[in-house]
């Protein structure tokens, strides 16, 4: 399904360099998953399960879903590579909250987490080996309830040079920064 215009117009794309938006049409083949308030903490499950296959997966991320640490949990067990990429409000979150296990993900090496000190302005990105979701602010800066989801080689590799971009200008969180 190819993502229409009015998804474009209605969403904010600032956040995403020029040199990203001039290859958009890497992108253009793919599903605008549509959810709702009631579902908004609804993770896409057709995205998780691809996962499962991958290797590694990468993330970046403006907010923490209630699962975060499960999920992150059940792929190190899994021996997949994990690299996040957070903002400084949800690194705060992530260490007041969930110091011990993020502890435990630094200490275990098969998640690596990253500082962006800038602000990020989408919602977030989860890539994993062939498939990945996009979520965006909607022109208003305002939390948008629909997702990319994408499993086209192009469009991961579109999502895989986005996750780089921040990834380069990110700084390695390592167990000194959450030491109380």
């Amino acid at each position: 399904m190819n993502i229409d215009k009015n998804y474009w117009e209605t969403h904010n794309l600032d956040s995403i360099p020029p040199h990203f938006l001039n290859r958009i049409n890497d992108i253009k083949v793919c599903q605008i998953i549509e959810t709702n308030l009631v579902k908004m903490f609804d993770i896409n499950k057709d995205f998780l399960e691809m996962a499962k296959e991958s290797s590694s997966l990468f993330f970046i991320a403006t907010y923490v879903h209630p699962c975060f640490p499960s999920i992150i949990s059940e792929f190190v067990e899994k021996n997949v590579n994990i690299s996040v990429v957070m903002n400084k409000d949800l690194f705060q979150i992530c260490k007041d909250e969930w110091y011990d296990e993020l502890k435990q993900f630094i200490i275990s090496g098969m998640a690596k987490f990253y500082l962006y000190q800038e602000p990020i302005g989408f919602l977030s990105l989860a890539l994993s080996d062939n498939c990945f979701v996009l979520k965006l602010f909607s022109k208003k800066n305002e939390y948008s309830y629909n997702q990319i989801f994408c499993c086209n080689p192009k469009a991961c590799q579109w999502a895989k040079d986005l996750f780089e971009y921040y990834l380069e200008n990110s700084t390695l969180i390592s167990e000194t920064w959450i030491n109380p």
